[in-house]
């Protein structure tokens, strides 16, 4: 019998997908990712780790955002009940902009977040927490596979930008649980909260089924976006603060192009960054040091064209586009990533049984202790990923 929390197969509505056997890289591509996990291991035993969760933990429950951009299309009336997304995700939403009367470009970043806004504004504040509170709160209390083994793992801090409760559920069963004392949610101030035992931080809110539908409050849309990250005590000083802090940041769960992460959150961090640094500047002060952060990124994010599956030229440029990018997109520091999956993948649940397997050996190796940080220099040296 499936322990209290967890979801079975039959739940689920899919047949049981073996997982893919654990080579000796675990499903890593390259030699740079492979070093790269090891220094992923390294910082883990510092005891000073963050994890930063984004949809993809979560998307086998809740689905991704094309699935929540449409379900609320549908509940404004705006977009068909019957109406099914193509596979193409730039063409559903030029479809959605054009019966929601809007003039979008479908690769702007904002482009999501502006069909959201429209969606939203056909809907009474109550209604919409009624919408929200049946997308998440009716499974408030499943998770998957993937948020045990996470919060099972060594990190002192979580951060996410989901608004389901997985990682609550999970830390009760896996443990060891968080209080409620150090779960913190927008829109409470964030900012500066103390961080003396593990924490968890729902950064743009969270849905509780306890929650009253007008009382309900996320970051969701683009008007949103700009409340909450221009807003004293927000979303991106937190972003900042973490950013500059002696804590490795590692990411998971989220898409090379992923909008609410490189967009919103790391975009306006970066602007806080910024003005932070012109102000030590203009007195005379040193330059803040970085941390090196690590994002785990599958190498199905870049097959959005069948073709490219069978064309390993094509592959290989998109890949050297996105290494050279992806430091750009780093906030003054660094995030280096760490590539996994089957470059040829058939199966589009594979991404997330590799990310799975991977936090199931992290979890193994080097589970969640109570103790102090220690120096980093005094971490256990890991010359491979997968040696004990």
């Amino acid at each position: 019998m499936a322990k209290e929390g967890r979801i079975t197969d039959q739940e689920r509505g899919r047949t049981k997908r073996p997982v893919p056997a654990a080579d000796q890289t675990l499903g890593l591509l390259r030699d740079p990712d492979v070093t790269s996990f090891g220094e992923v291991r390294r910082a883990l035993d510092t005891r000073k780790a963050v994890l930063f969760v984004g949809s993809g933990p979560s998307a086998p429950l809740y689905g991704d955002w094309s699935d929540l951009v449409v379900s609320l299309g549908k509940r404004s009336g705006l977009v068909p009940r019957d109406y099914i997304p193509n596979e193409e995700w730039l063409g559903t939403i030029k479809y959605l902009a054009d019966l929601a009367g809007l003039d979008l470009q479908p690769d702007s970043p904002r482009a999501v977040f502006q069909l959201l806004d429209r969606f939203r504004e056909k809907l009474e504040p109550p209604q919409f927490g009624r919408f929200l509170l049946a997308q998440f709160s009716g499974k408030r209390s499943r998770f998957d596979e993937i948020h045990a083994h996470l919060v099972r793992t060594r990190f002192d801090v979580y951060v996410t930008t989901n608004y389901d409760c997985c990682l609550e559920s999970a830390s009760k069963v896996a443990g060891p649980a968080f209080s409620h004392d150090n779960v913190h949610c927008y829109p409470d101030p964030i900012l500066g909260v103390s961080v003396s035992s593990r924490s968890l931080f729902h950064i743009h809110g969270r849905v509780q089924g306890t929650e009253a539908p007008s009382s309900v409050c996320v970051v969701l849309g683009d008007s949103d976006y700009q409340d909450a990250y221009q807003a004293e005590g927000g979303p991106s000083g937190f972003i900042r603060d973490l950013l500059i802090c002696d804590r490795p940041v590692v990411f998971c769960g989220f898409g090379f192009r992923d909008h609410d992460l490189f967009f919103r959150c790391l975009e306006e961090g970066r602007k806080k960054l910024l003005r932070l640094r012109e102000w030590r500047a203009e007195r005379g002060w040193g330059d803040i040091a970085m941390m090196t952060n690590y994002a785990f990124l599958g190498v199905e994010a870049f097959l959005n064209n069948r073709q490219l599956m069978f064309k390993e030229s094509k592959l290989k440029e998109r890949l050297e586009e996105f290494y050279t990018r992806l430091p750009e997109l780093a906030p003054g520091g660094e995030i280096v990533p760490v590539l996994y999956g089957d470059p040829y993948p058939r199966d589009p649940e594979r991404s997330h049984m590799y990310l799975t397997k991977l936090f199931e050996f992290l979890a193994d190796k080097h589970p969640y202790e109570y103790g102090p940080p220690i120096p980093s220099e005094q971490a256990t040296g890991i010359t491979q990923p997968w040696q004990t």
